[in-house]
């Protein structure tokens, strides 16, 4: 037998293991998240957050994150004829540090210390900035020159997060997420297995494995220790991950789609537990679709078995052009954002139409942050769980308690 006939072969007898797999978690799934928390006499979340204050911008805010004081918000917008990226006092409301960019930022991100910020955009880099300079109490400081650029990418810049002060991770529409080390400004590892715009990351509590996302309808779990893609997610067939947010606990994730559904999958089970914003069968409890369950495979095997990449009206796999969730004019069911509460007991989606509040546990809607008068872009809860912050075109981030 020649090479393409065994390849055929091993494809063929990777699906009949995957189909195994799937029939027998098909028949343990004897239970439901919502099931379980109603015998455990769990009383369904009741809270009617209120808009305390709000921030304004000279042009639409496309990302925006809490540092970890609880204090602190970095926000990425556009400003007159160029783009800024901004951090606020969220108390006082005052400015404490801007940074002028001359080409478009799409996400921000501030370091686990507070003494840095990132950004990256349709530029292909990372700029990273320091904010040793400026005081808080102080009047803000203004710079257009970043610490550090880190430049490799081929495609625009989906996602910035810091690992710590030292090292970054990015993803980009060019397939693939990067790790970096900010002083040195070296590559350090390229994790590349999707095969589709690589549209958000999250970083584990525990530091030692990131969720990604992305436009081929996966989210993977990857080992920074062994450079490789360990577990892999799948939503349903033909849908899009916008974004991604660890569980508090590091064991969960949950990921958002452009039907404007959030899916909850458990790492340990290595399976989805909950779907919230839909209506069909397994956000109730009852058997999932075919598509809606993971596969722990090796990359060489996931990649044999991985569905083709899907391609959006809205953008190409090589485009340049702002990423949909941004570039949209009108209302879209994509949750571009997401935000659990400090315990997980909570999980905040954010769609250009609105943005929502669901009961982990239950699956409900609890409730609905309005008065934006623009498309929502982007949500983050502080890190103590006192506070969400929400993005919008509107030229605003409200602030909700």
């Amino acid at each position: 037998m020649n090479v393409t006939g065994r390849i055929s072969l091993a494809r063929r007898e990777a699906d009949i293991l995957i189909e195994k797999i799937r029939r027998n978690r098909a028949k343990a799934k004897d239970s439901s998240l919502r099931k379980e928390s109603e015998k455990a006499s769990l009383a369904p979340l009741s809270i009617h957050p209120r808009r305390q204050n709000l921030l304004k911008y000279s042009g639409p805010v496309y990302s925006l994150q809490w540092a970890r004081d609880g204090c602190h918000i970095v926000t990425a917008a556009s400003h007159s004829n160029s783009f800024e990226l901004r951090v606020v006092n969220a108390l006082t409301t005052n400015r404490v540090a801007s940074f002028s960019l001359d080409s478009d930022i799409y996400t921000c991100s501030y370091s686990p210390s507070g003494a840095y910020v990132g950004c990256g955009g349709i530029d292909n880099n990372i700029s990273v900035f320091s904010l040793s300079s400026a005081d808080s109490s102080s009047s803000s400081s203004t710079s257009s020159t970043p610490a550090c650029i880190l430049s490799g990418h081929t495609g625009y810049i989906t996602s910035v997060r810091f690992l710590d002060d030292q090292h970054v991770i990015s993803a980009s529409a060019d397939q693939t997420a990067l790790l970096w080390h900010v002083d040195s400004r070296q590559l350090i590892q390229e994790f590349h297995a999707h095969s589709g715009i690589v549209s958000c990351i999250d970083i584990a509590p525990d530091l030692s494995t990131f969720v990604s996302g992305g436009y081929d309808g996966t989210s993977r779990i990857w080992d920074m220790r062994r450079g490789r893609a360990v577990q892999v997610f799948r939503c349903s067939e033909g849908r899009e991950v916008r974004s991604v947010r660890f569980f508090p606990s590091g064991m969960c994730f949950a990921v958002g789609c452009d039907d404007g559904t959030c899916r909850l999958f458990d790492i340990r089970a290595d399976r989805q537990l909950c779907v919230y914003g839909a209506k069909d069968e397994d956000s109730e409890g009852k058997p999932a679709p075919r598509d809606s369950v993971s596969t722990s495979l090796s990359p060489r095997v996931a990649s044999s078995v991985a569905p083709p990449s899907i391609s959006s009206p809205s953008i190409s796999m090589t485009s340049r052009g702002m990423p949909p969730s941004l570039s949209s004019k009108t209302f879209s069911p994509a949750v571009n954002s997401l935000a659990f509460s400090r315990r997980g007991r909570m999980l905040v989606a954010c769609q250009s139409s609105a943005v929502t509040c669901y009961d982990t546990l239950f699956g409900n809607e609890i409730c609905k942050l309005e008065g934006h008068g623009g498309l929502h872009t982007c949500v983050d809860i502080a890190k103590d769980g006192l506070a969400i912050a929400v993005g919008s075109k509107d030229e605003t981030v409200s602030l909700w308690c």
